[in-house]
Parts: structure tokens; C-alpha cells; sequence
């Protein structure tokens, strides 16, 4: 078991936000929950966010309700759905809260 390191108080009282839970971004999003990290969710197929629920993370509706995060961290599957993310439209900045400071994307895609 590893041991539980402390955290900062400013990164302990971040809320973060976690955009797609395919095969890596479920592995990380699980390591930062059992690493006492509470984490809003989405993932375009819904019920792959219901494991999470489960442990206590939030579900979100749509991509844009991550932007009420501090920290939103994505790892999504394709061009298209970082594509997405990026929408003036429907993307993560196209939501009225607009509160994230730090986006880390992850995605494995084509430059």
C-alpha cells in the first residue's frame, strides 16, 4: 500500500475535474480518488462514469460543467473528441463558469 502523501492546502482544496475514463484516463482518475482526491467526471459513454459515482465523484452532464473545475484533466480517445473539447460551441470553455486555471490533457492523438 502506498502511503498517503499530504497535500498542499491550496491543491487540497481544488476541485478537479476528469474529461474521458476509456482504459488509461480510468486508471488515472482511480489514482487520484484513492489518493484522497475528489474528482467531477464525464465521459461521452455515460455509464462508464457510474464506478465512479460509486466511490463518490460527481457526474457531469456535458463537457462544459468542467469548467466550473479548478484543475480539469483529459485523456480522450481520438482527434475528434479532443476536437470537442476545443468547440467554441460545446467545448470546456464555452460553459458560463469558466472557473478552470489549469487544463492537463493527456490524450494520445495526432499532432
Amino acid at each position: 500500500m502506498r502511503e498517503q502523501v499530504a497535500l498542499p492546502k491550496s491543491l487540497a482544496s481544488a476541485t478537479v475535474g476528469w474529461i474521458g475514463l476509456g482504459r488509461m484516463g480510468s486508471a488515472m482518475a482511480t489514482r487520484l480518488m484513492d489518493g484522497g482526491i475528489d474528482i467531477s467526471a464525464y465521459n461521452r459513454t455515460s455509464s462508464k462514469v457510474d464506478s465512479f459515482v460509486e466511490r463518490g465523484a460527481i457526474r457531469l452532464e456535458s463537457i462544459q460543467d468542467a469548467s466550473g473545475c479548478d484543475i480539469v484533466f483529459s485523456m480522450v480517445l481520438d482527434d475528434s473528441a479532443l476536437d470537442a473539447l476545443h468547440s467554441p460551441s460545446t467545448g470546456l470553455f464555452s460553459g458560463d463558469s469558466r472557473r478552470t486555471s489549469v487544463w492537463i490533457d493527456g490524450s494520445t492523438v495526432s499532432v
